[in-house]
C-alpha cells in the first residue's frame, strides 16, 4: 500500500520541493507530478543543495533512464518509487508508487483541491501523515 504524506503550510511549490529533496529523497526513482507549464520546477532543481539529474516531459518507453527524477504529468514505469505532487490536480495513478508526498501551498484553490484529495485518500482507506512545513523549517 502507498505511504502518503501531505506537506502543508508551504508558501511556494519550489520551497516544498526543496525541503522534500533535503529530507525525504533517497535517490529514489521519482516522478514529480506537475502541470504541463511547470518548467520552473526544472529550473529550481538546479538551485537546491545537491545534484538532481532529471528529465522534463514524457520519457521514451524503450529507454532506460539515467536520471532519477522525471517531471511530468504522465506515468512511466521506471519512475515508480516516489511521487511528489506539485500540482493542484489529482494524480490518478498514485497507487502505483511506494511513497506519495503532496505539496500544499497556502493558495486557497490549491488548499481546497488538496483537502478533496486528502478526503479521497482517507475514504479509500489510506493512512495519511500530515507534515507542517513551518515546523520542519524551524
Amino acid at each position: 500500500m502507498t505511504k502518503i504524506d501531505f506537506l502543508y503550510n508551504v508558501d511556494h511549490f519550489t520551497n516544498g520541493l526543496g525541503l522534500i529533496l533535503c529530507n525525504f529523497y533517497e535517490n529514489q526513482k521519482t516522478l514529480i507530478f506537475a502541470n504541463a507549464g511547470h518548467k520552473n520546477i526544472s529550473d529550481s532543481l538546479w538551485q537546491f543543495e545537491g545534484f538532481y539529474p532529471h528529465h522534463v516531459g514524457e520519457y521514451p518507453e524503450e529507454k532506460k533512464p539515467h536520471e532519477n527524477i522525471l517531471i511530468s504529468n504522465k506515468f512511466h514505469y521506471c519512475f515508480d518509487e516516489l511521487l511528489i505532487n506539485v500540482s493542484n490536480m489529482d494524480c490518478l495513478f498514485f497507487s502505483r508508487f511506494v511513497n506519495l508526498i503532496e505539496v500544499v501551498t497556502n493558495d486557497r484553490l490549491i488548499k481546497d483541491n488538496a483537502r478533496n484529495r486528502l478526503k479521497k485518500y482517507r475514504d479509500y482507506g489510506f493512512k495519511v501523515n500530515l507534515i507542517n512545513y513551518q515546523e520542519l523549517t524551524n
